[in-house]
């Protein structure tokens, strides 16, 4: 029976094709209920007092950081400028071929600026 098809067509859906924006299968309901959610009081008193504490704890140790940060980068600059002036010093106690005569002996030193 080459042309007896219809054990495909009943292995197919009811519907194949459904119009665009309609769900697939249908939405099933809920079967349990949801709980009703419980209204939450204000904290008590003695809950405020301890947050109130532990954010002025948090609040100076972040103070703390930022002093010693501080501290450290004042340190840190200092040192530079020390550094800068000892580089300074030793660069201008070395001799120098810039600052030599020209040939004739009364001409401005080549290579330095504004000459």
């Amino acid at each position: 029976m080459p042309g007896n098809f219809e054990p495909f067509v009943q292995a197919l859906p009811e519907r194949s094709f459904r119009p665009l924006g309609t769900p697939a299968e249908p939405a099933v309901e809920a079967t349990t209920p949801v709980a009703p959610v419980e209204v939450v009081a204000e904290p008590s008193e003695d809950v405020r007092k301890a947050f109130q504490a532990g954010y002025e704890l948090g609040r100076e140790e972040l103070r703390s950081d930022v002093e010693s940060i501080g501290e450290s980068f004042v340190k840190s600059l200092q040192e530079l400028a020390a550094f800068r002036a000892k580089l300074r010093g030793r660069y201008e106690r070395e001799p120098s071929s810039n600052t030599s005569t020209g040939p004739r002996g009364n001409e401005p030193p080549r290579g330095l600026p504004g000459c």
